[in-house]
């Protein structure tokens, strides 16, 4: 959906009236961060506002039904501690050792979606500003190239066209790059403090699989 939006809307504007042919490449750029954006936000928020029912919920199960019943229903199946538990008990562990092989296994199945998008999203915080620079290199080669007309008022026209599509490339991929990186940030702050939470969680399975074993 995201995407056939971002097509549309792309195909019933004239970017290059604004900043020239660059802003283009820079409007996909834009509307592509801003889709990640969204879902990232949706995601994190979600998951963010359920944390401590959803860990209490999986704590209550596992003290009363581990290693009997491994069958799990919990929602919102995406949260990253659902994914981590169902990981954990998806096989009897017989001994601590084990459980705690498990216990690795969840950490690797539930990084992905931690780190779901962080390389597209540094990457536009990487092109975005040299898109720019490429405009602005494009906006200064008309503005010399106006310098070479006879007639001065086409002249003026050219160079200052040119000087504002400089411009405004430039300023349009900084804006794309400074939004990204302060998003892509807080989504890296996101996930540092959901790994700390996993870590504490995984601490209590353990304390608990000690005290039934």
């Amino acid at each position: 959906m995201y995407w056939s939006e971002a097509l549309y809307f792309a195909s019933a504007m004239d970017l290059s009236n604004i900043g020239g042919v660059v802003s283009i490449p820079l409007g996909f750029v834009s509307i592509i961060a801003l889709a990640l954006i969204l879902e990232r936000l949706v995601f994190w928020m979600t998951t963010l506002t359920r944390q401590t029912a959803v860990r209490e919920n999986l704590l209550a199960h596992f003290h009363t039904s581990y290693p009997e019943e491994t069958v799990l229903n919990f929602e919102p199946r995406n949260h990253p501690l659902v994914i981590f538990y169902r990981s954990v008990i998806q096989t009897k562990a017989r001994d601590f050792e084990s459980f705690q092989r498990r216990i690795k296994i969840g950490f690797q199945r539930v990084s992905p979606p931690l780190r779901r998008y962080d390389a597209t999203l540094s990457t536009i915080v990487a092109i975005s500003p040299l898109l720019g620079l490429l405009g602005t290199v494009l906006g200064l080669i008309r503005s010399f190239e106006g310098l070479g007309l006879e007639q001065p008022l086409e002249n003026a026209e050219v160079v200052i066209s040119g000087i504002s599509e400089a411009l405004v490339s430039t300023a349009i991929g900084l804006v794309i790059a400074m939004i990204t990186l302060a998003f892509t940030n807080l989504f890296r702050s996101f996930s540092r403090t959901q790994k700390h939470e996993l870590q504490l969680f995984a601490t209590s399975l353990e304390e608990q699989f000690l005290i039934q074993h």
